[in-house]
């Protein structure tokens, strides 16, 4: 199955207006369809938030996993077709509507992505670590994360997942949730859940984890399948000591805010 990566979204300042790729209405599949979010009493919306490129106009979705880091996905930071990185990129938690300031809007400092995904942009590398320049999690909290276990990594695999992102079909600035069977397919989750360009890089949880364990990150959509990168035993590593920015890997890329 040839699989599309799910491309940024853009969006007019001015306006909020859209330009829609042709290809995102085939993420929209209508068998687990999407539901607005319209507070924070879910801890998981409150960190949760819009990833903006004030540079490119392009949106995004990540989650808070420490006090300033966020988790996302790599084509949200790096245009691998012009070998660019994103630099104006900032960050609103807890974002509810275009009028709601959510937590705050925070810059970045530093970018982690691996070499493997600058040199093939392959789905199964899909992912970043986005650090900003303020400990928003100190104030709001943040999720952990964790690989998924041999039997839960087994091929064809399912299990009930769960994301929420910023869609570029629905009103600028507003947050939607869905939820949906996965299975695992190589290094990927494979799922029906209804998806559109904005919600690159949204987290994806276990539906029934009340501990809030981020298993993986929502990067890609198609006509038949929507999905994304599962967090293994090896990204697991990669992604904790970026966190913690300690025993960086040789295949590590660090990109510093200009």
């Amino acid at each position: 199955m040839k699989r599309f990566l799910l491309a940024f979204y853009l969006v007019s300042n001015s306006a909020f207006a859209y330009a829609i790729p042709q290809l995102e209405v085939d993420n929209v599949h209508g068998l687990f369809t999407r539901s607005q979010i319209i507070d924070l009493t879910s801890f998981r919306a409150k960190v949760t938030g819009l990833i903006y490129d004030t540079e490119t106009e392009a949106t995004c979705t990540g989650t808070l996993i420490g006090p300033k880091q966020i988790i996302t996905a790599a084509h949200c930071v790096y245009n691998f077709e012009k070998k660019e990185w994103s630099e104006g990129l900032t960050f609103t938690p807890g974002k509810l509507n275009k009028d709601d300031p959510g937590s705050g809007t925070f810059s970045f400092k530093k970018i982690f992505i691996q070499k493997e995904y600058v040199d093939s942009m392959a789905e199964e590398y899909d992912f970043a670590i986005v650090e900003l320049d303020t400990n928003i999690g100190d104030t709001i909290g943040w999720v952990g994360f964790r690989s998924l276990r041999p039997a839960e990594s087994v091929e064809g695999k399912s299990q009930s997942i769960s994301f929420a992102g910023y869609p570029g079909d629905k009103d600028y600035g507003t947050l939607w949730k869905v939820s949906c069977p996965a299975a695992v397919k190589g290094k990927l989750l494979s799922y029906a859940c209804d998806s559109y360009g904005g919600m690159s890089g949204s987290a994806l949880f276990q539906t029934s984890d009340a501990q809030n364990f981020i298993i993986g990150v929502h990067t890609f959509g198609g006509p038949e399948k929507n999905g994304g990168f599962f967090i293994d035993s090896r990204s697991y590593t990669l992604i904790d000591a970026w966190k913690n920015s300690t025993n960086y890997s040789k295949n590590t890329v660090i990109h510093l805010k200009k």
